[in-house]
């Protein structure tokens, strides 16, 4: 039997731990206590119960029984460690059998103040064993500040130790992870040296290469200079060049083409590594009108979903495991993966191949914009002229990109003034200097996107459709399903059908009624509330006008128990976040900044006009999701006006 540990109280092991830790409270209540390893044991147990974490079949008269136990086993595990001086502390560290226990001696050593016995010499020393990991201690805020000046100068003398700082100041990480504490005495450009001697080391981690090239200095936290963060690209570059020279990787191909005499207006073609996409040129040719050459958008290439929702964003949900969980990446840059990167390849294709298809016909997109804001709005909604001026025919792709943020910009002011006073005024909106924000541009729709809020919702959509749960794995069948909403889709279950270690989840679910027993079987209480609930899980947000009556009631109600929230802007947040990756680094600190590279500086080499044309196709796309989502807002509000939702 392995030893118990404690790791946190949502820890899925929680269960399995518990349910061993009671033949050993039995074992050591009659023996003699000997052994770091068991004393540290026992502390780990104790844990479990001082979070009241319980096993359900556990009666209250067992857990006072057990809590005595552990009351009395407590005192020896204090009585040992009271007992640590500066001239033991060495031996006893070397008892440690298990070494999953190294943290929990240093906890033990900060619970018990034994730090304070303890010498900066002989503390030198533990740092200086070949099995001492700087991590075990710099969790424990007491024992790093009481031993500042040693820890600093250790990290000073080992480079490796810059993986701790941008662990803490730059990673991203699950909420569950331990804090690192450094010492007030490591000073702003101490943190700079050590990343410095990081970069000019042998072989540092590409990943963390890569953060450190895109660190957002803060005073707070970590600052370095411009010359630190183009020797970390630069020893990026030459590192990838080096490690990618044979070619190894995964490549995968994307291809669009438009061709004559398809038997439909699409051929698509997909397996693990190639995408094809093949569009009916003469059914393009035979509907040439400029509302359905924007539909194409909508309809052939999917840049929306059926709720309106831009699929060309990147999902938590698109993640792979190791994406998600291996992978480092930094807590300030957009989380990209390559079901983002294939999408966006695919996106601009579709695009640069269309405007190219449009030119041969004599048709420019730019031309179909400025259409869509001077002529569609009026006709279909009456509202008057927006002011637009796309570029000529004759610019180059550079002039396209410089001319065409003042449009899109320009438009999204105007739809602002729109619908805060009913009617553009062009007035204000010349002599208004405010900064736009795209998450903050109003829509007509006061309900409009619904969110889900809060611990109740991230547990329940965890429990239910992550295949990381636990739960979708059943031995009465013997077969793994995606997740647990799957699961019950598939089969009856009765209560006790389901492994021991997998109840509290389950009873968490029935005591929230997401679930219920009817007649004996497990099934979900309210099959609307779980499958919007499923919708927001894989999509992030829902558009509220676009579910059913009956769901929308469902969506109210879930509203009152605080498990989503509903709120008001044209752009989704997810939207509004893909924008800024694209146009700025206000977000994030891998953004793309294209605005801000054409609108202030000199982008590139003139001569560079694949890359200005790439550029381009990427504004253009966001011009599209303009259009999309302006048409959508004022569609929503011309059908339920009467609803009361402007």
């Amino acid at each position: 039997m392995g030893r118990i540990k404690f790791y946190s109280k949502d820890d899925f092991s929680c269960g399995y731990q518990l349910s061993n830790s009671i033949d050993k409270l039995i074992k050591y209540e009659t023996m003699s206590l000997q052994e770091i390893d068991d004393l540290i044991e026992i502390y780990n147990i104790k844990k479990f119960f001082d979070h009241e974490i319980y096993l359900a079949e556990w009666s209250k008269e067992d857990i006072i029984l057990y809590k005595n136990f552990i009351k009395k086993l407590y005192s020896n595990v204090a009585k040992y460690f009271n007992c640590i001086t500066d001239a033991n502390i060495i031996s006893e560290l070397e008892k440690i059998k298990d070494m999953k226990y190294q943290k929990d001696f240093w906890e033990l050593v900060e619970l018990f103040k034994v730090y304070s016995e303890i010498s900066h010499d002989k503390f030198e020393e533990i740092m200086k064993n070949p099995n001492f990991y700087l991590y075990n201690i710099i969790i424990y805020k007491k024992i790093t500040y009481h031993f500042g000046v040693s820890i600093k100068n250790y990290m000073l003398s080992h480079p490796n130790t810059a993986e701790l700082l941008l662990y803490e100041y730059e990673m991203k990480h699950s909420d569950l992870r331990n804090k690192y504490f450094f010492p007030n005495e490591l000073t702003i450009i101490d943190k700079e040296l050590i990343i410095n001697s990081y970069i000019d080391c042998k072989e540092p981690n590409l990943n963390y290469l890569r953060l450190i090239s895109s660190i957002q200095s803060n005073p707070d936290r970590i600052q370095v200079s411009s010359k630190t963060i183009v020797k970390a690209r630069r020893k990026d570059k030459k590192m990838s060049l080096k490690l990618f020279s044979n070619n190894i990787g995964l490549s995968y191909s994307i291809s669009v083409g438009f061709i004559e005499n398809l038997e439909d207006e699409l051929n698509s073609t997909y397996s693990n590594t190639c995408i094809k996409e093949e569009y009916n040129i003469n059914w393009i040719k035979q509907n040439l009108d400029f509302a359905t050459l924007l539909n194409n958008y909508i309809y052939l290439f999917n840049f929306v979903d059926n709720q309106m929702r831009f699929t060309q964003i990147s999902k938590k949900n698109d993640l792979g495991i190791l994406e998600s969980t291996i992978f480092v990446s930094s807590k300030y840059s957009y989380i990209k993966g390559v079901a983002f990167d294939i999408k966006n390849m695919l996106s601009l294709l579709q695009i640069s191949a269309y405007y190219n298809e449009l030119v041969n016909l004599n048709i420019r997109m730019e031309e179909i914009i400025e259409w869509f804001f001077r002529e569609y709005l009026k006709t279909e909604f009456d509202i008057e002229k927006f002011r637009i001026k796309m570029s000529s025919q004759s610019t180059t792709y550079q002039e396209k990109c410089t001319l065409i943020m003042p449009a899109l910009e320009g438009v999204l002011k105007q739809f602002a003034i729109l619908v805060q006073d009913g009617k553009i005024d062009f007035e204000l909106m010349d002599v208004s200097s405010s900064h736009l924000i795209y998450g903050d541009i109003p829509s007509f729709i006061k309900r409009k996107y619904v969110y889900g809020k809060g611990k109740l919702f991230d547990l329940a959509s965890f429990y239910f459709f992550s295949e990381q749960s636990g739960l979708g794995y059943h031995t009465k069948t013997m077969t793994p399903y995606g997740n647990f909403y799957e699961l019950l889709l598939a089969g009856k279950f009765e209560l006790n059908d389901f492994e021991k270690y997998n109840l509290k989840q389950i009873n968490w679910l029935l005591e929230n009624k997401f679930i219920i027993v009817n007649n004996n079987i497990v099934e979900f209480n309210d099959e609307n509330e779980i499958r919007i609930l499923k919708d927001l899980y894989c999509n992030e947000v829902g558009s509220y006008w676009k579910y059913s009556e009956k769901e929308r009631i469902c969506i109210d109600y879930m509203e009152t128990l605080g498990l989503v929230e509903l709120k008001s802007s044209l752009f989704s947040k997810s939207e509004a976040e893909y924008i800024n990756y694209l146009l700025n680094k206000s977000q994030f600190n891998n953004g793309l900044d294209l605005r801000n590279i054409y609108l202030h500086s000199q982008p590139y080499d003139n001569e560079d006009q694949r890359l200005h044309e790439q550029n381009y196709m990427i504004f253009l796309r966001l011009f599209i999701l303009t259009i999309i989502k302006i048409n959508d807002d004022l569609c929503i509000f011309n059908k339920f006006n009467k609803m009361d939702i402007i």
